[in-house]
């Protein structure tokens, strides 16, 4: 989906949900729902952070082991003298940069699946346990999970070095609901969801008595961690799973209208708007690349383009100018500030074969036919890689091919692709 200056130039479905079970596929829609994985991050608990902050909740210079005394009262999160290194006092603003030191991932649901009364949860659905066994089940891992992330030792100094960290959104997650009073999903609701009218974005509560679960949904993984299931309305992320759904980092599901409809609400705010109670000199706070940390790309929360070469925002936006975040699972969101642009990507990558999706997710720089560059419709034979997309014939035909042996259906990449010149020529007038 496609907006510029708040207006619609492209929206569309395509596909269908699930390639396996065959009984539970159905044709993609725009009311569908994703996980829409690491969008947690921006859309949830940086959102939540912004409106912390505009109401004086949330001060960005807070010392983080002060959320967490009650969870890891010999250090808060693993750091002697109360959160610090070498002197180095780990603040909120290094887990939304993600300068913190904390590593990339750690698997600590693995700990999880090995608690007596928590594997009963990493089986496959039917043999889990349920009513009151599941709830004590989730709550149970969800406790696990919480003393493992906040015992989390960094690895290196905060703000000597910028690396994309779950860990650090899991704990950013965990100092929100104590600097807000809430759980991460409440205050998403109350604070994001109800004044952005995002009506079909919600985590699933694993540990509550009636879980909201999406009704149509696309399928992410067969995941071995959990008995071999493919997993439908289910977290694909385990240690959001071993979270009881709700985490910092990932977990939220959503539509591509609810997506893109955050995204605009965003550039809007930016703008001078004021939507809710996040005020526009906060997102513009957020919306500062992090000029500390030496090689880094972020922003709070956000991410930018890379500087030079390959970028998953693409070719064409501006890079001074344009943020987002991409989501595992396939999905992405892009504001270009310049042209007043909001392009929303959301798919089920990791369904199926996903082994060689390299071609589908990789970005070309490789020079092409005139022919393709007519067809892309941008210098270079460059499609707008917002939907990553490859661009020449071989590739082309062979996502067609691979796509109509996996759906049954006989449409493929090449109608895709001549929307998406469509757009790439509407969007930058040429």
């Amino acid at each position: 989906m496609v907006l510029r200056d708040g207006n619609v130039v492209h929206r569309s479905a395509h596909g269908v949900t699930c390639i396996q079970p065959q009984d539970a596929s159905s044709a993609v829609r725009l009311e569908t729902r994703f996980d829409v994985a690491s969008l947690t991050k921006v859309m949830a608990t940086t959102a939540v952070a912004m409106a912390l902050h505009g109401q004086r909740c949330l001060d960005l210079d807070s010392q983080v082991a002060k959320f967490l005394g009650d969870i890891d009262p010999h250090g808060g999160f693993g750091l002697e003298g109360g959160g610090k290194t070498s002197g180095r006092v780990v603040k909120i603003l290094d887990l939304l940069t993600h300068r913190s030191g904390l590593p990339a991932c750690r698997p600590y649901w693995e700990v999880v699946a090995n608690d007596s009364l928590a594997s009963s949860l990493f089986t496959r659905l039917e043999e889990r346990p349920k009513g009151i066994r599941r709830i004590e089940a989730f709550r149970r891992a969800r406790h696990l999970m919480k003393n493992l992330v906040a015992s989390q030792k960094p690895e290196a100094v905060p703000g000597a070095r910028a690396v994309y960290s779950d860990p650090g959104f899991i704990i950013l997650g965990m100092a929100l609901e104590k600097a807000g009073g809430a759980t991460l999903d409440a205050l998403f609701n109350r604070l994001i969801a109800e004044p952005l009218r995002l009506s079909e974005t919600f985590f699933i509560d694993e540990t509550g008595s009636s879980p909201r679960r999406p009704t149509v949904c696309a399928a992410t993984r067969q995941a071995a961690s959990r008995g071999g299931d493919v997993l439908l309305g289910e977290v694909d992320d385990d240690n959001a799973f071993a979270m009881g759904g709700v985490a910092g980092h990932a977990g939220l599901f959503s539509t591509v209208d609810d997506v893109a409809r955050f995204g605009e609400a965003i550039r809007r705010i930016h703008a001078g708007e004021r939507i809710g109670s996040i005020r526009p000199c906060t997102v513009r706070t957020f919306l500062t690349r992090d000029a500390e940390t030496v090689g880094s790309t972020r922003a709070l929360g956000f991410d930018t383009p890379s500087p030079g070469g390959a970028s998953a925002a693409g070719t064409l936006m501006d890079r001074r100018r344009t943020f987002g975040h991409l989501g595992f699972t396939g999905c992405s969101l892009w504001l270009d500030l310049s042209r007043s642009l909001t392009v929303a990507l959301l798919t089920n990558r990791i369904h199926g074969d996903y082994e060689h999706d390299d071609k589908l997710l990789g970005i070309s720089e490789r020079p092409t036919a005139k022919r393709e560059d007519r067809e892309c419709g941008t210098p270079g034979g460059h499609l707008d890689s917002t939907c990553q997309l490859p661009i020449n014939g071989e590739d082309a035909a062979l996502l067609d091919q691979r796509l109509i042996q996996s759906t049954g259906r006989s449409t493929g990449i090449k109608a895709l692709r001549a929307e998406l010149h469509d757009l790439a020529v509407s969007t930058t007038g040429g």
